[in-house]
């Protein structure tokens, strides 16, 4: 796994409450430490695994009532990213960034179309370029967990600072002993799905920015678009992890594709008219043609509402075959070639 297009969950801004920094770890048996970002597996009594991409590793928490504080979070959010911040030269001991996620759901790969107004302020800000525009905002937002890509989210929830419009008393710095104020955070954010009943919007969180992802359109023509960005995050709520692909769309590349992905479905759909007709018109024309030369008494025209009714003479028993109630007859001069 490249693990370069991939934001470290150390630079991911997160609530203070479902995060420890710096947690001081020894490695246990002989497995090396290969790779620096995965997930943590809580496996027995001061025993812990390292998930990666690369293999797996084992190892204790060096201070008791640190290792106490990782097996109580762990109960409560089961999932959770974790990269190694640092390491002692010539021993077994490592540093640990750990944030912790109340829900973690597999879902498809989320192709987001960004707004005219999320581009004009992420290339104003210089947080990306215009020719590497969808993958510098997809290295904002994509994580790993060792084996998956995957992104923070919340559903709808919360007041976010779109607007800059927060009081200036709100912080992110929460005393991390506060059991019960996790555990209160965690009753107001588990249902996910009633929570996004409220406000169909997603939060998308990244490195230097979050985005609000709406769904617009109908049906088949449905899409996901970016239609504000917040690059303040001056208060991260608790986050929920969606396991999945994430890619990004320049709006007007979208509204091009779009436009023409339209245009060849018309051009096709007339190709099949244009077809269509001519065969018709061919059947029509080989129709006339068998039928031939109808004949009728001049002498004998009645005036009806709405036209003239006529009487054909000479008609072969083949014509009337041939001739249908709703036909249409071309009063002419000449036999149709």
């Amino acid at each position: 796994m490249n693990n370069a297009k991939y934001t470290k969950i150390a630079d991911l801004r997160t609530n203070d409450l479902f995060t420890i920094r710096g947690l001081t770890c020894r490695r246990i048996g002989s497995s090396e430490i290969i790779a620096d970002q995965g997930r943590i597996e809580l496996r027995g009594d001061n025993f812990y695994r390292m998930v990666t991409g690369r293999g797996i590793f084992d190892f204790s928490v060096s201070d008791n009532q640190d290792e106490r504080q990782l097996a109580d979070r762990m109960k409560q959010c089961p999932y959770n990213l974790a990269c190694i911040s640092g390491q002692q030269k010539g021993q077994d001991v490592f540093f640990l960034h750990i944030v912790f996620f109340f829900r973690a759901d597999c879902k498809p790969k989320l192709n987001i179309v960004l707004s005219e107004k999320v581009k004009l302020v992420l290339l104003q800000k210089h947080y990306a370029n215009e020719n590497t525009l969808d993958c510098d905002v997809q290295a904002n937002f994509l994580l790993t967990d060792g084996t998956d890509s995957c992104y923070a989210v919340t559903i709808g929830k919360y007041k976010t600072d779109f607007v800059d419009s927060l009081p200036p008393d709100i912080s992110n710095v929460q005393d991390d002993s506060g059991e019960n104020d996790l555990e209160d955070e965690l009753n107001d954010y588990r249902d996910l799905d009633v929570v996004g009943q409220e406000q169909k919007a997603i939060i998308l969180y990244g490195k230097d920015y979050a985005f609000r992802v709406k769904l617009s359109g109908e049906n088949e023509n449905s899409f996901f678009y970016a239609d504000s960005v917040d690059t303040k995050m001056r208060y991260i709520p608790p986050m929920a992890l969606f396991i999945g692909d994430l890619t990004f769309k320049d709006g007007e590349r979208f509204a091009a594709e779009s436009i023409k992905r339209e245009l060849d479905l018309t051009q096709g759909y007339l190709e099949v008219w244009d077809k269509y007709t001519s065969i018709e018109g061919n059947y029509l024309l080989e129709k006339a043609r068998k039928v031939g030369l109808i004949q009728f008494d001049r002498q004998n025209i009645s005036y009806i509402s709405g036209g003239f009714l006529v009487y054909p003479k000479g008609l072969s028993d083949e014509q009337r075959k041939l001739l249908s109630d709703e036909d249409e007859l071309l009063v002419s001069e000449e036999v149709p070639v």
